[in-house]
């Protein structure tokens, strides 16, 4: 499995989505001071702390981070926009390969070659 895009919306300083796509083996993220470099790639490291949680959710379900590890909270404690605080929302498309899936022990109903999750965080 590869990542082919990674949008963030509402993630700390951005006030509009911002998507990194088309990505390859190795990418580069450059701009000026402050543009958000730092927080592009924290948001990509909130997506896969998220995934690692341990928990199971489905679609219509919402989970509780209620004692997350030390390093996922003070994540967590900067990633909410401080001004003008909205949902965080993830949303990474993954291109799969023949077999990726069932490699992860996953079996699709109908044939696949992508799949897009998004994770939308709510500060309560």
């Amino acid at each position: 499995m590869r990542i082919q895009s990674f949008t963030v919306a509402g993630f700390a300083n951005f006030l509009r989505p911002i998507s990194l796509s088309s990505l390859d083996d190795i990418n580069v993220i450059y701009g000026a001071n402050n543009a958000g470099k730092t927080n592009l790639l924290r948001a990509i490291e909130l997506y896969f702390r998220l995934l690692g949680a341990g928990e199971v959710v489905t679609r219509s379900q919402f989970q509780t981070l209620e004692d997350p590890d030390p390093a996922l909270a003070a994540l967590l404690k900067t990633a909410f926009h401080r001004t003008e605080p909205q949902p965080i929302i993830l949303t990474v498309e993954w291109n799969l390969a023949k077999g990726d899936l069932e490699r992860h022990g996953l079996f699709a109903d109908y044939p696949a070659n992508r799949i897009i999750t998004q994770l939308e965080l709510h500060r309560v």
